[in-house]
């Protein structure tokens, strides 16, 4: 492979890197490749990444009976750091994205336009609202960014519906910040 050691074509070159200087269109050849160098040092450590070691799991192991307006009952805690269930509502204290798993069991008595949805500060939040079932659990998932100081809860639209806790709990809430 050759190139023009004046890098312009047909012009009279007189440089230091050609062997042959002030030939017209001097071409110079190009050498083999020589061998890789040694590896560099390491870099300086970055910095320490973010703890996230805020999460919880709650439930409520009774059965109970579920009406708009009162958060569902949670009253018992698997496992949990730097958060805690308070009023049956878990108060956030990072300002941060969660992952919040929700739910309730059957509710043989429910009927159409019962429903459950996750609350901040007692405000539904959009997009959270599932149906309750007769025969099955109601369970949902949502990622939610949350502000320092929020609280959430499960809250139903339900007019005195008894939930079961047959085969399981009658309702479970666990939140992971995830960032």
């Amino acid at each position: 492979m050759f190139f023009n050691c004046c890098n312009n074509p047909c012009n009279r070159c007189c440089c230091d890197c050609c062997p042959r200087s002030c030939d017209p269109c001097g071409f110079c050849p190009i050498g083999p490749r020589g061998p890789v160098g040694p590896i560099g040092p390491t870099g300086p450590t970055g910095p320490t990444g973010p703890d996230f070691n805020t999460f919880g799991s709650f439930y409520e192991s009774a059965a109970q009976v579920i009406t708009t307006g009162v958060p569902v009952t949670l009253t018992s805690t698997i496992s949990a750091s730097n958060l805690a269930i308070a009023a049956n509502s878990v108060f956030i204290p990072t300002t941060g994205t969660y992952l919040i798993q929700y739910g309730i069991n059957a509710a043989p008595g429910a009927v159409a336009g019962n429903n459950i949805f996750l609350a901040v500060n007692g405000v539904a939040v959009a997009g959270t609202q599932r149906s309750i079932s007769v025969s099955a659990g109601t369970n949902s998932t949502a990622i939610l960014n949350l502000t320092a100081g929020q609280f959430v809860s499960i809250m139903p639209t339900a007019a005195a519906v008894a939930v079961s806790n047959v085969g399981g709990v009658s309702a479970n809430l666990s939140i992971t910040q995830i960032s």
